[in-house]
């Protein structure tokens, strides 16, 4: 009775971790952007091309997936030219189109990593719970251990492949838009936080060139 309840309250911990770091990455990545799933990110190498950058995501989850997959657009689409920033987000309800000026539009460009720490935290959580079940647990076995190992890296698989980015330009006015978005491994787009910080220098580069004409 006792090795069960000490069971049930390493998993409520471990539940309880959980939760308390999903709701700290919300408040992290803050302004309501939702996350999406990354199938373009574009910096053209040919310097006469009028686009610096181009980023296009779809909404994350297997609905987002079914839809891109039925040719439903649900795209959000982040497109910087040498005059100005487009922003477009398309949904199941409609779309809406925002049109930034770089010169006199914007007031700033922001980048960001989110890192989710909490699969390192759950991944070393999990093979502490499996070595303690092994050494305390009168029924333990190396199956404990080989568990906890396990399930730790699993949560290891899930900390690599769920960072998130984040690209925000403010308006002069005040309004931000951006987007949240995660490298795809079904579209096979993979990127780096050298390159979107490689996106936002470029933009701010434009910027400064045009406000020095």
């Amino acid at each position: 009775m006792e090795e069960t309840f000490s069971v049930l309250i390493g998993v409520g911990a471990i539940l309880f971790w959980w939760i308390v770091l999903a709701f700290a990455s919300r408040r992290k990545l803050g302004s309501g952007m939702s996350t999406l799933v990354l199938r373009r990110f574009v910096l053209p190498d040919d310097s006469e091309s009028d686009v610096l950058v181009c980023i296009v995501g779809c909404k994350s989850g297997v609905m987002g997936w079914l839809m891109t997959v039925a040719g439903i657009s649900t795209e959000t689409t982040l497109r910087v030219s040498k005059k100005d920033i487009l922003f477009r987000d398309a949904s199941l309800s409609g779309s809406s189109d925002s049109l930034l000026t770089l010169k006199g539009g914007v007031a700033s460009v922001h980048c960001a990593i989110h890192k989710p720490i909490g699969f390192i935290i759950l991944a070393i959580l999990f093979v502490v719970a499996g070595v303690c079940w092994y050494v305390f647990a009168s029924d333990g076995t190396l199956g404990a251990i080989l568990a906890g190992v396990l399930l730790g890296g699993l949560m290891l698989v899930f900390y690599r492949y769920n960072k998130r980015f984040c690209i925000k330009v403010q308006s002069t006015g005040g309004a931000i838009f951006g987007m949240n978005f995660r490298a795809s491994q079904i579209e096979g787009v993979s990127v780096g936080i050298d390159r979107v910080c490689q996106a936002v220098d470029r933009i701010n580069a434009q910027i400064v060139l045009l406000q020095s004409e």
